[in-house]
């Protein structure tokens, strides 16, 4: 059991790695959003406490996923 907590472990360092990656990305195109136009500027407005909600759970469950398997012993 020891091995599934280092895997789980091992994904969750993975996870966040590429979670900072996709929350830049979609900070970028909210960024393209905002220099667009009027109609796109409101969009990407409203897009943004989606982005970071959705970073926020993400990122919790990974360190929680990480926090449980370290203790995974049977």
């Amino acid at each position: 059991m020891e091995a599934m907590g280092n895997k789980l472990l091992t994904f969750a360092a993975e996870a966040q790695t590429q979670l900072n990656v996709v929350l830049v990305l979609a900070i970028i195109v909210i960024g393209f959003k905002f220099m667009a136009s009027d109609e796109s500027r409101e969009k990407a407005k409203k897009a943004i406490p989606w982005i970071i909600f959705g970073a926020l759970l993400i990122g919790a469950a990974i360190n929680l996923g990480a926090e449980y398997g370290a203790k995974l012993k049977f």
